[in-house]
């Protein structure tokens, strides 16, 4: 029972798409019927306009989803677009009395610096970012 949060730009990026379809994809592959309830691509123009930050948009969209029923969902697991989103999703799990990790594991993608300075410590994807980087700038 892995949920998913992933912001939705309207004309998101290939990243986050492919985030997303991939989360699908491993659920399928592992033979999980996921109720498509349990993922959510949600608006995130404020981020990409710079009126929000990645965990102000995190904390807002899981609160919008618990007063929206997730709880009823009984998910043991959410993966979040990256490590600010997860951050903010487990300060209003914990607000909520929604203990994590005990009731619920958070999950974040980058693997940034951020996850050491969580409480509790953040589970996260390591992405190569500077090495992504630095090929991109090279390519150019």
């Amino acid at each position: 029972r892995i949920a998913c949060l992933i912001e939705d730009t309207g004309d998101s990026t290939q990243i986050m798409r492919d985030r997303f379809a991939g989360y699908q994809d491993a659920l399928q592959e592992a033979g999980i019927d996921a109720p498509s309830k349990w993922g959510r691509m949600v608006d995130g123009s404020l981020v990409l306009r710079g009126r929000q930050s990645h965990l102000e948009w995190g904390r807002e969209q899981m609160t919008i989803w618990l007063k929206e029923g997730f709880r009823q969902l009984c998910c043991t697991a959410i993966l979040a677009q990256n490590d600010h989103v997860a951050i903010g999703i487990m300060q209003v799990l914990r607000e909520a009395n929604i203990e994590v990790p005990g009731r619920i594991s958070v999950m974040g993608f980058d693997g940034t610096e951020l996850c050491d300075h969580a409480t509790p410590r953040l589970t996260s994807m390591q992405m190569p970012l500077e090495q992504m980087g630095f090929k991109a700038v090279n390519r150019w």
